[in-house]
């Protein structure tokens, strides 16, 4: 039952225009920075955490437009999923780094991208598999019914899409082999026992390491990716930064904290649309306490 309604949902936000499914969640985002929920608090205590230079009103701005901004793209999955994507791969007005990508790219030693969960992710994955050859790694989602639609949705422009197995990290070696682009969403919370704590925002954040064990085992360019929503429904643009070559150290903690600055320094771009509301922090270093 609760997938058919998800489902429906997201059909139904695929019918409408840009500007209204961004102004629904506009009033869905105010709603939720007026009410005390769970969402809400976790966003707040990583505001609070990842930039304590802020005072309490800029942090409440801050806060405000979190929500709204993470209310604007998960309206816009069903938008993005089952609609035509030539239509809104129009929408992309810019693309900020696309030279050295493409530099990069020429070289035949694949690309690594590591696209955090900032700005409009379904759209860059798109964009990309239409551009350039791709494998992209996924995490089932835990609404199983969605697996499929989003696979599907996922390949249409043309991209490999494998799920986080040994199948499917042989298949991402082997794409960087013969000279493709790979991407990863590397700042998720490892399972246990996997991942080592490294800063984000000068806070120990338990980070994936498998990123850094592939980019330490090639030559591929490692760069950090996003896709920024425009205001007032005018579009995105696409960013591509280049990750520092610490990233391809073999030491595991020298990699992470390449990869976190990485994610860092593009945040730092559209701060608001990154998922504030995940919980980064979850998992803490030995001894110290819980944040959430």
């Amino acid at each position: 039952m609760k997938a058919r309604i998800v489902i429906l949902f997201l059909r139904v936000f695929s019918i409408f225009p840009l500007w209204i499914i961004h102004y629904i969640a506009f009033v869905i985002g105010s709603m939720l920075y007026l009410l005390p929920r769970n969402i809400k608090t976790t966003a707040n205590a990583n505001l609070q955490l990842c930039f304590p230079e802020l005072d309490q009103k800029a942090t409440n701005i801050l806060l405000r437009k979190t929500l709204i901004e993470n209310c604007k793209t998960a309206l816009e999955f069903g938008y993005i999923w089952f609609r035509d994507p030539k239509m809104f791969l129009r929408k992309i007005i810019a693309v900020e780094g696309e030279e050295l990508l493409q530099q990069e790219f020429q070289k035949g030693n694949g690309i690594i991208l590591a696209a955090p969960h900032l700005g409009q992710w379904e759209l860059l994955g798109l964009y990309l598999s239409a551009t350039l050859p791709c494998c992209f790694l996924y995490k089932p989602p835990k609404i199983e019914a969605l697996e499929k639609i989003m696979v599907s949705a996922r390949a249409r422009s043309g991209a490999k899409i494998v799920p986080v197995n040994t199948a499917g990290i042989k298949q991402l070696f082997q794409s960087l082999k013969n000279g493709e682009l790979i991407g990863i969403l590397p700042d998720q919370d490892p399972a246990s026992g996997e991942g080592v704590f490294a800063p984000f925002f000068g806070v120990e954040a338990k980070t994936m390491v498998l990123l850094s064990r592939i980019a330490s085992k090639t030559k591929a360019a490692v760069f950090a990716t996003y896709a920024e929503r425009l205001p007032y429904a005018g579009g995105y643009r696409i960013h591509f930064r280049k990750i520092d070559e610490k990233i391809h150290s073999k030491d595991p903690l020298e990699s992470a904290t390449a990869l976190n600055r990485g994610i860092e320094d593009i945040v730092l771009n559209s701060p608001a649309q990154y998922q504030w509301t995940y919980k980064r922090f979850k998992s803490r270093p030995e001894g110290e306490s819980k944040i959430y």
